[in-house]
């Protein structure tokens, strides 16, 4: 498949077998030369199980993201040939994203988001599955995120935030659950694992590390709008100044933040 060079990248729609195992006709967008690669599955289903590194290099934004799930469509990301290896390195360049009903599993392999969020759920009826995951995202943001009534579940594996929540459910039922996976924070004022506007994270199993100066192990905001996060057979460690394990908090105005 032809690589286009960076000014005329476009996106190619069509049935292949190389350098991704694609099932039905999915659309892989190239963004430079080095081989830099976003997998969009719109509507449609995608395979990826040989092993391959994603890497979306340093374009930002929505074409930053590393694999993209939408409008029904759903990937999965298997470790049957080699474990899958995501990177980004753009502002907002996300490693997985799920929106309008999209779906992505994946097994085994990381992602490396350096300035974005690690994944990222929207809408009811989109959900993302990780099994045995390493999640890293950078800067500000999030490991792991789903917003207004999207479903992630995370099993075993760890979640690394530098300086944003590890673990993250925001408004109109969004829900997230993890089972025996490592959470680590070391941002300042930043939760482990937090639930906000009628959102639910429970968490069975695992460890939380936090050691950001006032870092929160558990946060729960907006108790009386049907906010939970529970917490069964959970280590919790918090080290820095001023840090909390558990914390609930007033209800908050504001609406979930768009992907960029």
């Amino acid at each position: 498949m032809q690589v286009l060079p960076p000014v005329q990248a476009r996106r190619q729609c069509r049935a292949v077998s190389t350098p991704l195992s694609v099932i039905a006709t999915a659309c892989l967008v190239f963004s430079h030369s080095s081989f830099a690669q976003q997998v969009i599955a719109n509507g449609v289903h995608v395979q990826i199980d040989d092993g391959r590194s994603i890497d979306t290099g340093s374009t930002v934004g929505r074409a930053g993201v590393a694999v993209l799930a939408q409008d029904g469509g759903s990937v999965n990301i298997l470790d049957t040939g080699g474990a899958v290896a995501i990177a980004t390195h753009g502002g907002n360049g996300h490693g997985l994203v799920a929106e309008r009903g999209g779906i992505i599993t994946m097994r085994g392999g990381g992602i490396n988001a350096e300035q974005g969020m690690g994944l990222f759920a929207n809408d009811a009826g989109s959900r993302i599955d990780l099994d045995n995951v390493q999640v890293f995202a950078g800067q500000t943001h999030e490991g792991v995120r789903a917003d207004d009534g999207a479903r992630i579940g995370v099993t075993g594996g760890t979640v690394t935030a530098e300086a944003g929540h590890g673990v993250m459910a925001f408004a109109g039922g969004a829900r997230i659950d993890v089972r025996g996976t490592t959470i680590n924070t070391s941002g300042d004022n930043v939760s482990a694992v937090e639930a906000n506007s009628e959102a639910t994270v429970t968490i069975t199993g695992g460890v939380i590390n936090t050691s950001g100066q006032r870092g929160y192990g558990l946060e729960a905001i907006g108790l009386s709008n049907g906010t939970l996060v529970e917490a069964t057979g959970t280590r919790i460690r918090t080290t820095g100044r001023g840090r909390t394990a558990p914390m609930p908090c007033p209800a908050p105005s504001g609406r979930s933040r768009p992907i960029s």
